[in-house]
Order: structure tokens, then C-alpha cells, then sequence
């Protein structure tokens, strides 16, 4: 059972609505993976940081990382450099 604040931010009318990051586009679970390996091997302290924070989020907290820092989403997330750049590392 979640809880009412999770109730009241994701159940809106019977219907779930997974939370959101930049652009209003939804992160996979395996999105969010590889952005927190790309923010681990190339970002600096601060964004390393930010990927434990996201690593050990609960969806709430994730949310509020998300609307927080959008511009290191975008930096490290779906699309970017880093985030390709962390795929290919990874799958050699």
C-alpha cells in the first residue's frame, strides 16, 4: 500500500503515472542505471554523490532528485555523451 503523499502523486484517477525527468519524457529503470554509472565514472564529487543519493532512492526521493537537478539528467542521462559513452564501456 503506498503511502497518501505517493497516492496523491502517482494515482490520479485509477490510473498510475510513473514519475518524470526532463523533457516530461519517463526514465526506465534501466535508463536510471546507466545515468548513475555515467554520473560515477565522469561526473565530479558533487554528481557522484547525487548518483549514491539516486542508487539508494526510494521513488519519492528519486522524484525530487530529478526536479532538483534536471540539467545533470540531461548532462549524464538518456542521449548524452557520457551516458553513450558509459553503454559502450560497459558492454566491452
Amino acid at each position: 500500500m503506498l503511502s497518501p503523499y505517493l497516492e496523491s502523486q502517482y494515482w490520479r484517477g485509477g490510473n498510475f503515472h510513473a514519475p518524470k525527468f526532463y523533457d516530461d519524457k519517463i526514465m526506465t529503470e534501466d535508463e536510471k542505471y546507466w545515468t548513475i554509472l555515467a554520473m560515477e565514472k565522469f561526473g565530479g564529487s558533487f554528481v557522484k554523490a547525487l548518483a549514491n543519493a539516486l542508487r539508494c532512492a526510494d521513488m519519492s526521493n528519486t522524484v525530487k532528485i530529478y526536479n532538483a537537478w534536471p540539467d545533470y539528467l540531461k548532462e549524464y542521462g538518456p542521449g548524452s555523451e557520457f551516458y553513450e559513452a558509459v553503454k559502450t564501456i560497459e558492454s566491452e
